[in-house]
């Protein structure tokens, strides 16, 4: 029987027969697994504290038939600052919703495991959560290869200025000629910035709540488009015009 140690983030549970639990995870190993942990739910258990959502935890797995199980493991991040942070917690637990909906089983990507190792530790330190959470996505989604030229206009082919608009008929951007009534106005400079943001955050980025909610459009467009997702908009509105 082969042991498999690895690092992985509790995506959610759900109770099974018994006292057991399935437990999601993505893992920095095999990506994105569903494990077993056998007696989760009796009382006074060991797993309690160790399987909550969102933490990252250290573990040993095995494959017995068709199930892996969850072996020795502890926690190596609870992320407690974000869980006693009302606002914090409501995004961080839509980073780990997000991971749960659009990865597939087994198909491991460490640039995704990093992203949220790396989303997570700056939401933790930091209050600009709606600029943070729009990077995650856009990382998210060119990890993914789902990218949008911002070079040349979908629809005549100019080159692209600064000011540019996503159109929801063509699924890209078009230049000031072409656009339309529908037509999302977003600055390309500022989308640039924003996906380099958790990797080279830089103290004086601003979005202004426009540009917040019009970036989140695009994105949650872009995630309906490839993933059949979509984001809970009321609570994401809800935050950033509050």
């Amino acid at each position: 029987m082969e042991i498999i140690k690895l690092k992985g983030y509790i995506l959610k549970k759900v109770p099974i027969k018994e006292d057991d639990l399935l437990i999601f995870l993505y893992t920095d190993i095999v990506g994105k697994i569903v494990a077993k942990a056998r007696g989760a739910t009796k009382i006074n258990n060991k797993w309690s504290r160790i399987i909550e959502t969102l933490n990252l935890i250290d573990t040993n797995i095995y494959k017995k038939n068709d199930y892996f199980y969850l072996t020795e493991s502890k926690i190596i991040d609870s992320f407690f600052p974000i869980k006693r942070d009302f606002n914090k917690s409501i995004f961080a637990l839509q980073i780990i919703n997000i991971i749960d909906k659009t990865q597939i089983d087994n198909n491991p990507d460490i640039n995704i495991f990093n992203l949220i190792t790396n989303t997570l530790n700056i939401i933790k330190e930091n209050d600009d959560i709606d600029i943070i959470f729009l990077s995650f996505i856009l990382n998210l989604l060119k990890f993914e290869g789902i990218l949008f030229s911002l070079d040349r206009c979908e629809r005549c082919r100019r080159e692209l200025s600064n000011d540019i608009y996503f159109n929801f008929k063509y699924g890209a951007f078009l230049c000031d000629k072409d656009k339309d009534e529908s037509s999302i106005e977003v600055k390309k400079e500022k989308l640039l910035k924003l996906e380099n943001y958790i990797d080279n955050r830089k103290e004086g980025f601003i979005l202004n709540k426009d540009e917040v909610l019009n970036i989140f459009k695009i994105l949650n467009y872009m995630l309906i488009k490839n993933f059949s997702f979509s984001l809970p908009d009321d609570i994401f509105i809800s935050y950033i015009y509050n």
